[in-house]
């Protein structure tokens, strides 16, 4: 059945594809791939049924080079990935089996690449925009749609060293992204390496290694004057912010040591990585009214600064006195405020100073309406003389500053 469906399926693609018939093309390869789900599902459980399924893809593949169809392109390539997935999960007996079916989405997966490589989808020889939509969400899902079916298949190589595909398919986009100077072959080489990070490592390791690789992807475009070194690199400390303080902090042991355990050592490595990035990232062109990449970077280190710090010091001193942890909490506030603001005076940046008072202020309510109703007595006094101490502070150098700007 199943290979009668591909004499008729495929030998009716080709004529269509000779004649230039479009939609005589989408129905030919679309009803095969349909019909040999429906009425061959068992025969394509089975390395022969899954090199008969990739045969549509690898036609469609090379057929739409010469006239570009999208719909085929994108439409048969992806149900051919949804069938080989149902496929390759129902394949059983000898890892060779299991291997030799594999390498029917390996096919279609490199056939794709090599393509992609010689005309790069995010390039500015890309096709019209329903073209280049379809060849760049192709170029996006092709790495994932390869690792999904090898993760389905079960193999022992996969289960123990799970990280091993994806650091091998990124070693590839990265050496591609290197030689051809394209952008978008290095930022998925970056972006499977910190996946197979993320499928090897603990939380604070892979913020480690995140911030590890974005330093080298930046580097990559400051000194090797590769394209999407920065992009890469904003990414990669984006994520890894929010891997810090949301698995890293939810998998945090809760009798681990405050200020060194790997959860406090990930941040000390963030914060100074983010910092070493940001005065690393150079000159770039911005459009107006957009932030820059260094700009970026120091705000992700300062909220690094002010939530790790929250959390450090509220924990430090809760575990001596609830009061002692909310009043740690208030004080650190304030000081982060006064710091802010002090750097806005020093480096004539008036976002710097509007975020300290926007902290400061967020540190007045908090004592206020909460502080007020929480705290014991002294407590009370402290988080009030501290506040108001911050808040002299702070009109002391709005008045001079107004006062230099008179003269």
């Amino acid at each position: 059945m199943l290979g009668y469906l591909e004499v008729i399926g495929l030998g009716t693609g080709i004529l269509a594809f000779a004649m230039g018939w479009r939609c005589a093309f989408d129905v030919a390869l679309f009803g095969y791939l349909f019909l040999a789900a429906a009425g061959a599902a068992t025969a394509l459980r089975s390395p022969l049924g899954c090199w008969l399924i990739a045969s549509a893809a690898l036609l469609t593949l090379h057929s739409t080079r010469r006239r570009y169809w999208p719909e085929a392109r994108l439409g048969i390539v992806v149900v051919s990935w949804a069938l080989l997935g149902a496929s390759l999960g129902g394949i059983h007996g000898a890892e060779a089996r299991t291997w030799l079916a594999l390498g029917a989405a390996a096919a279609v997966s490199g056939l794709l690449w090599w393509q992609q490589l010689d005309h790069d989808p995010f390039g500015a020889a890309a096709h019209d925009d329903s073209g280049a939509a379809a060849e760049r969400s192709l170029f996006v899902a092709n790495p994932i749609a390869l690792l999904v079916l090898a993760y389905a298949t079960g193999l022992d190589l996969f289960e123990n060293a799970p990280g091993l595909l994806p650091t091998l398919l990124g070693a590839i986009h990265l050496t591609a992204g290197w030689l051809r100077r394209a952008a978008s072959f290095s930022i998925m080489g970056f972006a499977l390496g910190a996946l197979a990070m993320a499928l090897e490592w603990r939380a604070p390791s892979v913020v480690l290694g995140w911030v590890a690789l974005a330093a080298v992807a930046l580097a990559s475009q400051r000194y090797g004057s590769r394209p999407g070194g920065r992009l890469a690199a904003a990414g990669l400390a984006a994520g890894a912010f929010v891997c810090l303080f949301s698995v890293g902090l939810w998998s945090r042991e809760a009798s681990a040591p405050v200020f060194s355990d790997p959860w406090a050592l990930a941040l000390y490595g963030y914060v100074a990585g983010a910092a070493l990035c940001a005065r690393w990232w150079g000159a770039e062109a911005t459009p107006p009214g957009k932030r820059s990449g260094a700009e970026l970077s120091w705000i992700l280190c300062a909220a690094a600064v002010f939530a790790g710090g929250s959390i450090q010091f509220g924990r430090y001193f809760g575990r001596i006195a609830a009061l002692a942890g909310d009043l740690a909490l208030s004080l650190w506030w304030l000081a982060y405020a006064g710091a802010l603001v002090y750097l806005g005076f020093r480096l004539n940046r008036k976002a710097v100073r509007s975020a300290g008072l926007a902290v400061a202020a967020g540190a007045g309510l908090k004592i206020v309406l909460y502080d007020l109703s929480t705290l014991q007595a002294l407590y009370r006094v402290a988080s009030f003389l501290a506040l108001a101490m911050i808040a002299l502070s702070v009109a002391y150098a709005y008045n001079r500053k107004a006062r230099a700007v008179a003269a």
